[in-house]
């Protein structure tokens, strides 16, 4: 299963309402970029909020447990955290 690093996680205001977020990953085994999209008021945002938060406090995050889809991961997959670093 492939492990994904988050690099980058970009928030913007949704245009309806509450934040949209845009999170690039690099894929550690192939070197490949990889990005997905969630919105707080989505339904899958459940699934992301720990990393983002993770991510937001300055931790290096790992992820696997993602499905992929050419240089998309698809954001309703259940990432699960493998490693977390301050």
């Amino acid at each position: 299963m492939d492990k994904l690093k988050v690099l980058s996680i970009n928030k913007q205001p949704s245009k309806y309402g509450g934040e949209f977020y845009y999170i690039f990953f690099k894929n550690i085994d192939t070197g490949s970029s990889l990005k997905t999209c969630v919105a707080d008021s989505y339904r899958n945002y459940k699934n992301w909020k720990n990393i983002i938060e993770k991510f937001n406090n300055n931790e290096e995050v790992i992820i696997t447990n993602v499905r992929i889809n050419t240089s998309l991961v698809d954001a309703d997959s259940l990432p699960e955290i493998v490693e977390v670093s301050a």
